[in-house]
């Protein structure tokens, strides 16, 4: 099970806006197959994340303005290995083979055609089963279903993936200092394998990197 985290601010909240509903018509991903977002699923929540996010805020009745630093959502990214979604053995590669399918690697063209190959062997009643059960999951826990803004699954890039964004409010205050403790965080993540069926992910330093921070480190190995 492979559950992440973070906080989004003012900031960012565009960014991660357009990326989740794949809201601009200018911007490319070098990692996101535009012809693929077809298949990408809202399972709750509106398209509308800014006005949403403003609205949630607003009804809250707040005495004082929020500030503009404030984390005003919580981004939640949840997926599985991917020998969970797909046969490698039917589709003859390795972990090791699976990992090393970077666009780095290959270029963008022979990327893609790879990866057309090996879905070619997605098991389809591990994703369905996986689609429901994170359902159910964020269903299920108060802090995420009374406070979702949307919950989108992405099915156009390498990793079948989805992303669940929700304002941090505890008792009528909006608080991502106390929506997101630590105590909180493990809880997440035991009771996302709990609910997936999956054993937890094991903790890992690599952090997600935004695009423009990937192609400044490619440039730089160049």
């Amino acid at each position: 099970a492979s559950l992440r985290i973070g906080k989004i601010d003012q900031g960012t909240e565009t960014a991660a806006h357009n990326h989740n509903l794949r809201a601009s018509l200018t911007k490319d991903e070098i990692n996101v197959n535009r012809s693929l977002s077809y298949k990408n699923e809202l399972l709750l929540g509106r398209t509308d994340t800014i006005k949403a996010i403003n609205e949630k805020i607003e009804s809250l009745k707040l005495k004082t303005a929020v500030r503009k630093d404030a984390n005003r959502a919580i981004e939640f990214v949840m997926s599985a290995s991917p020998e969970h979604f797909y046969d490698f053995e039917k589709a003859g590669i390795t972990r090791e083979d699976w990992d090393n399918i970077t666009i780095s690697n290959l270029g963008e063209k022979k990327y893609w055609e790879k990866l057309s190959e090996i879905k070619k062997f997605t098991i389809k009643e591990n994703v369905e089963k996986w689609k429901k059960d994170i359902l159910k999951w964020v269903e299920s826990d108060e802090d995420l279903k009374n406070n979702v803004i949307n919950f989108v699954i992405h099915d156009d890039e390498k990793t079948l993936h989805a992303h669940l964004i929700v304002t941090p409010v505890v008792d009528g205050k909006l608080t991502a200092k106390k929506f997101w403790t630590p105590e909180k965080s493990a809880n997440w993540q035991a009771t996302y394998a709990k609910a997936t069926g999956l054993k937890k992910g094991i903790s890992s330093d690599v952090k997600h990197q935004d695009k423009e921070t990937y192609e400044l480190k490619q440039a730089a190995k160049r």
